[in-house]
């Protein structure tokens, strides 16, 4: 295997749509987002693209999941998206 490994939920796809749609509502316009338990990462991406004027923060502590983010964070490029951390 080389390089970070995606990791894919079935539940985080399931549920990208209204987390997506609560944020619209609720969250700043601009500033810092951090999520807690970031997971597979592969909805961070898609908060940062719908959210440009705020920093995305991802954590988790499993280290197969930062790489993971990390991955997600590579193929989906945002300049409002940081590193991961645990």
């Amino acid at each position: 295997m080389t390089g970070p490994t995606r990791r894919t939920a079935p539940a985080a796809e399931r549920n990208l749509a209204p987390i997506l749609h609560a944020l619209q509502r609720y969250a700043p316009m601009e500033g810092r987002a951090l999520e807690i338990a970031s997971g597979s990462g592969q909805q961070i991406v898609h908060f940062a693209k719908a959210h440009p004027d705020l920093s995305w923060q991802a954590s988790d502590l499993d280290a197969k999941n930062l790489a993971s983010i990390a991955a997600w964070a590579e193929l989906a490029p945002a300049p409002n998206l940081l590193p991961p951390v645990v």
